[in-house]
């Protein structure tokens, strides 16, 4: 496996801050790992990447996707969490010129294939049922990562 780029970056939402602990456990497990960046809500994410694009000198419609802070970014979204859920938060997302092209998981204890057809419908790139314990987490997080940032090129 070849290494993530020093610029790669894992961007984790939910409000369980159980979860967020066991991903970014299972993600320093990996030999090479991506930053991370974790958030409570869908709001807090959008406060962020917003904050982002206004920090950029030339601010277009486009401005994000030169944005060099968010390249080599992937984006996983718990479902349901509260002020934005993971679908109002992925529709906004890819509603948005400048952040329609950000690779975004749904991560959900969900088996619904209502809501699974929804999420991919909606732009998801990928659902993932949460693991049960911290192997398979680690797991996960191992081949998610080997594949957005070692397998396929982002930017």
């Amino acid at each position: 496996m070849t290494e993530p780029t020093s610029t790669s970056q894992l961007i984790f939402v939910d409000d369980d801050k159980d979860e967020q602990y066991l991903v970014r456990c299972a993600i320093e497990e990996l030999p090479h790992h991506p930053h991370m960046l974790f958030f409570d809500d869908g709001e807090e994410l959008l406060h962020h990447l917003n904050d982002q694009v206004a920090n950029q000198p030339q601010v277009s419609q486009y401005a994000l996707a030169s944005n060099a802070q968010l390249k080599n970014t992937v984006i996983v979204l718990d479902i349901n969490m509260p002020k934005l859920d993971g679908f109002q938060v992925l529709q906004m997302l890819k509603q948005s010129p400048g952040y329609a092209n950000i690779p975004t998981i749904l991560y959900t204890t969900t088996r619904s294939n209502t809501e699974i057809r929804k999420a991919y419908a909606e732009g998801a790139n990928s659902v993932i049922i949460k693991p049960s314990g911290f192997d398979e987490t680690v797991t996960v997080f191992r081949n998610l990562c080997n594949y957005w940032f070692n397998t396929v090129r982002l930017s």
